[in-house]
């Protein structure tokens, strides 16, 4: 049971790792071709990374994370796969399809925020909260901001914008830290319960 855990922390320690590399790549604006494939490849690998983590985090405690991940992730491949195939072969549906998309990322953060209040109950490790609370934060701060560019345009000036540029700024490379943190920091605790079962 040791040795999983140990394999757990690793692989979640890893997928927290190429998490934050992937937000790294967000401050790269010289060259957008290759910080864009390195940032697919760095979610690629954090995916990865999570699914095996998660899996023996599962198998360990007994909480529910790896099966929540598992059909979320399933879902939004097919997802994707969709969004691929109506562009392949239907142009005309791809732009219509696309008005979805913020929707489905919407999705998967809850989703995630979930998982990782499960983490927190199932180690005992108090940072995936701060991490899942951070992620709170910054969906909050971006429905509000795409609430008042619909309602209040006007509203929006130069420094809301930048205030906002300055906020995805600061919660982009904090929150993958913090989830690095928390993975790190991590022990195996048999007394951690499940709240969310």
């Amino acid at each position: 049971m040791n040795k999983a855990f140990q394999r757990a922390k690793m692989q979640g320690t890893l997928g927290a790792l190429c998490l934050l590399i992937a937000s790294a790549t967000y401050l790269l604006s010289d060259e957008v071709a290759y910080s864009e494939i390195a940032r697919v490849l760095a979610w690629l690998f954090a995916f990865t990374f999570f699914h095996y983590a998660l899996a023996n985090i599962q198998n360990i405690t007994g909480s529910q994370v790896f099966t929540i991940f598992k059909y979320t992730y399933n879902i939004a491949v097919l997802v994707l796969l969709g969004y691929v195939a109506v562009y392949l072969f239907g142009k005309t549906y791809h732009d219509q399809l696309l008005a979805f998309e913020p929707f489905l990322v919407l999705a998967m953060k809850v989703v995630w925020i979930i998982i990782n209040f499960k983490l927190r109950a199932a180690t005992g490790c108090r940072l995936f909260a701060v991490y899942a609370a951070i992620l709170i934060a910054g969906i909050g701060a971006n429905i509000l901001y795409g609430m008042l560019q619909v309602l209040a345009p006007e509203l929006i000036t130069a420094s809301v914008v930048k205030y906002m540029a300055l906020a995805n700024l600061i919660f982009e490379p904090l929150a993958p830290a913090v989830l690095l943190l928390a993975w790190l920091s991590m022990k195996n605790s048999a007394k951690a319960k499940d709240i969310w079962s």
